[in-house]
């Protein structure tokens, strides 16, 4: 057997094994790592250390002790009660709420991930409050945070313009979106209706109007707003952005430093980096590569939007979708096209690498899926949660994969 094959192999069974044996699948992941890694792979012990995602880390530090002051003294918690109060308690309008939130700022210029990292926090303290599914409430973020991230404004859709321009096919930024706008919009529908969303229950929720912030509290709302301000206009890396302020908040005595760091997810950091270690020596050994040809054997004109779809959803599991997976494929789109005689456009091909990419990412292990996951409260069932973002994380690209094959999208 190969060490592709083994090393896809190893993913599968450390996740397993962190359902099974109820053990954190990141600290699995990074002993498989070492006996893949170095002494099946022969990789150096260094280069196997430097796979932990430190940017990912980072973001996720960053954001999550930030949200950790801020649920400490209370402000969270309020803005998610002023939250469900301004929906005048209508359960059956907050996902929706999220999705439309987190589409329009994701595509006026930060992005899907630094969205998620803002909303997440926010939007599962909601789902908490109202007794929502967390799994509904975090699939509609995402979805809808993917959405607008893909807008010619914003930096995945940026990408996606530039590498498509090099290919001398004309401009296709809101070809792009679109695509990704109706199918989002169409598998959020899906996710909200097989989960219950529609259901009322007993109806509105009765709210009593909740009570104002307090000095520490508005302070605390307005390091946020300012955290929102620089990622937007200033471009800011959010992971370190979130520290300052942080830090900016202690020192003003609006936080307690001991409980704020308590309450960071030390588990799902953990989980998520070590989880993207083994991923990472999965793909030196040639585990992406060896999928991605499998896939793209089986490409002929009907299949191929579809095919290409599932082959950068494939890849996007196991790797950043606008970092390595939009570079790596878009440019073989000239060629695959010209091998069925012009029969699929390059258009169509590109934008199912872009929509196979990101339907993936509500994964517990792909940065978006791990912002949301690590924002679920302490009365979240975590392990039944991380489960789930991995199943609909398949199915969501099953999906657009299944709109590409019908013709739907990706059509051009």
């Amino acid at each position: 057997m190969s060490l592709a094959v083994l090393s896809l192999i190893a993913i599968i069974v450390a996740i397993a094994i962190g359902f099974w044996r109820n053990i954190n699948t990141g600290i699995v992941s990074i002993a498989f790592a070492l006996i893949l890694g170095q002494y099946m792979g022969h990789l150096k012990v260094n280069a196997i250390i430097n796979f932990w995602p430190t940017n990912l880390f980072f973001i996720l530090l960053g954001v999550t002790l930030l949200f950790s002051l801020a649920k400490v003294n209370g402000t969270l918690e309020l803005i998610a009660k002023k939250a469900v109060y301004l929906s005048r308690g209508n359960k059956p309008l907050i996902p929706f709420i999220f999705y439309f939130l987190a589409l329009i700022l994701a595509a006026i210029g930060p992005g899907n991930i630094s969205v998620a990292a803002l909303l997440a926090p926010i939007a599962m303290t909601v789902a908490s409050q109202t007794k929502i599914k967390p799994i509904l409430m975090g699939e509609l973020l995402i979805l809808g945070a993917v959405g607008g991230g893909v807008s010619p404004i914003a930096p995945t859709g940026i990408i996606g313009v530039n590498l498509s321009d090099k290919l001398n096919i004309g401009y296709l930024g809101n070809y792009i979106w679109m695509n990704q706008l109706i199918t989002t919009f169409l598998f959020a529908l899906v996710v909200y209706f097989v989960l219950g969303g529609y259901k009322r229950g007993d109806g509105k929720i009765t709210l009593e109007k909740p009570v104002s912030f307090n000095k520490n509290q508005w302070i605390t709302i307005a390091g946020i707003l300012i955290l929102v301000f620089a990622v937007i206009f200033i471009n800011a890396n959010i992971g370190l952005a979130a520290f300052f302020i942080a830090a900016a908040l202690l020192l003003l005595g609006v936080g307690d430093e001991k409980k704020s760091l308590a309450g960071v997810p030390w588990g799902t950091l953990i989980l998520v980096s070590g989880t993207g270690i083994l991923i990472s020596v999965a793909d030196k050994l040639g585990g992406v590569k060896f999928l991605s040809s499998v896939l793209a054997s089986m490409m002929g004109p009907k299949s191929a939007t579809a095919i290409m779809t599932l082959t950068s959803g494939v890849m996007s599991f196991f790797s950043s979708a606008s970092g390595v997976v939009m570079p790596t494929l878009i440019p073989t789109v000239t060629a695959l096209s010209a091998k069925m005689h012009g029969a699929v456009t390059q258009q169509a091909l590109v934008a199912a690498v872009v929509l196979g990419a990101h339907l993936v990412t509500p994964s517990p292990i792909s940065t978006m899926g791990a912002l949301t996951y690590a924002g679920a409260t302490e009365d979240m069932d975590k392990k039944k949660l991380f489960r789930d973002f991995f199943i609909w994380a398949i199915v969501g690209t099953l999906f657009a994969a299944l709109l590409a094959f019908v013709g739907i999208v990706c059509m051009k």
